[in-house]
């Protein structure tokens, strides 16, 4: 029942996409690309949040708790020491406590997730799904399950859905729970993220 109201309300707030054409355009929780942070949380509930990369403190990321029953928690993705606290990349999270349905509870929502934005995203083809492993795993246990809708054709700028299911040592380790992922990302954070961050 819990997977079933969930996706009700993406679908809901997805509808809002059907007249998008930029990234920009695009809203999780109400937060676009290029928005303030600071319109949504107040900074010191987004600094008390904030985590870096392993290689690269150019951009820092903060886990906030959603404001609306769309999605468990948001990532967001901002430069770091920008006063204005200017969104580069936004991602609603929901996640998958029960480990031993997580895999298939997760990939049912995000199969239904994709017919709905494929339908309203026409002129743009989704990447093909395919199982990865997650790199910074070293056990090589934990994989995901992306798709991306690429929106300036060099695979910079896009929404991506994603299915994120940790191995079982590193779930024990970090306490990372399996989630849901729908999240887009500009420029200039994606080439940071690809070619900085680890």
């Amino acid at each position: 029942m819990r997977l079933f109201i969930i996706f009700l309300i993406l679908t809901f707030s997805i509808q809002s996409w059907t007249k998008a054409d930029d990234i920009r355009d695009f809203e999780i929780e109400g937060m676009s690309i290029g928005n303030s942070l600071l319109d949504f949380y107040t900074q010191e509930e987004i600094d008390s949040n904030k985590n870096y990369y392993p290689n690269s403190k150019k951009f820092f990321r903060s886990i906030l708790p959603a404001k609306t029953d769309n999605f468990e928690r948001v990532q967001v993705h901002i430069k770091e020491n920008d006063q204005n606290y200017t969104i580069h990349a936004v991602s609603g999270l929901i996640f998958f406590i029960d480990k031993k349905n997580s895999k298939n509870d997760c990939l049912k929502m995000h199969e239904e997730i994709k017919k709905e934005i494929s339908s309203m995203l026409k002129n743009i083809k989704p990447t093909k799904q395919e199982k990865k492993i997650i790199e910074h795993d070293e056990t090589g246990n934990s994989v995901h399950y992306p798709i991306y809708y690429d929106f300036n054709d060099s695979g910079t700028e896009y929404v991506k859905l994603d299915c994120v299911i940790y191995g079982k040592e590193y779930f024990e380790k970090h306490r990372f729970f399996d989630h849901l992922r729908l999240a887009f990302q500009d420029e200039e954070y994606s080439n940071w993220l690809q070619n900085e961050a680890y």
